[in-house]
């Protein structure tokens, strides 16, 4: 008897990445998950073109959880979606050249943000960025930017002052923290006007059980690289989420 569709996973090298069993606690229906780890262990995560470069390498591996079955599969690590690219339409080719190669729908994170945020109907958005560096920032915002979006402004934990000054992407965790994340959201709202979302990008920043509480905080929904993977992944199965895990998003059509 079939235990629900698969939910394939494309994971950056080196870490361990909890997205797949969090979407699983996600759905309200059986689902199941398979990973494949990027074979680029020596992956200079702090170079933008040595990512923009993986695209074959993140082929190869949703080619394999296309084989394993995969209904759906995506790219976790949102710079993949936009590194060395500088239109919408770039970025959208490059997620059906891999899915080609996957043989199913494929889902990367800086894109699913931007079809959240047009899901809620949000243009003028604040980006928080707690780890990433001054050349992942300028990118992003250019990406965002180059999908129409009004950035007001993208910042980082060090940039705030919440944590102590960083050179590189590795040095991640401090700035990841929920409690930081949710001041760092804090800051944002009270020296910038007129936002009407809350970006927090960098798949390393864990915000599922920091989400609702901050939409309910600063009444302002909240899309981050995680929750908007997640989203897009179950809406792909058409697999309801549990209702209220993901905040505003979560009822977003």
């Amino acid at each position: 008897m079939s235990e629900g569709p698969i939910a394939g996973f494309v994971t950056p090298p080196g870490w361990y990445d909890p997205s797949p069993s969090e979407f699983v606690s996600l759905c309200a229906a059986p689902v199941r998950t398979q990973q494949s780890m990027l074979d680029v262990p020596d992956l200079d995560f702090d170079d933008l073109a040595a990512i923009s470069a993986t695209e074959p390498g993140v082929a190869r591996s949703a080619h394999l959880l296309g084989l394993a079955g995969a209904d759906v599969a995506a790219c976790i690590g949102t710079p993949f979606t936009w590194a060395g690219l500088s239109t919408e339409a770039e970025m959208r080719a490059r997620i059906r050249t891999i899915e080609a190669a996957a043989g199913c729908p494929f889902i990367m994170p800086g894109t699913a943000i931007v079809d959240g945020l047009r899901a809620l109907a949000a243009r003028r958005i604040g980006v928080y960025a707690p780890y990433y560096i001054e050349p992942w920032q300028a990118a992003m915002r250019l990406a965002f930017e180059a999908c129409g979006f009004d950035v007001a402004v993208v910042t980082s934990a060090d940039t705030l002052g919440l944590v102590s000054a960083r050179t590189t992407i590795a040095d991640h965790e401090q700035a990841s923290s929920p409690d930081i994340a949710r001041e760092g959201l804090r800051r944002i709202t009270q020296t910038t006007s007129g936002l009407e979302a809350l970006v927090i990008a960098g798949a390393g920043v864990r915000t599922v059980d920091l989400t609702p509480e901050a939409e309910a905080e600063l009444d302002m929904p909240v899309v981050s690289s995680d929750t908007a993977t997640h989203w897009a992944m179950a809406r792909s199965l058409s697999v309801p989420l549990r209702p209220g895990v993901i905040g505003r998003l979560g009822v977003a059509s």
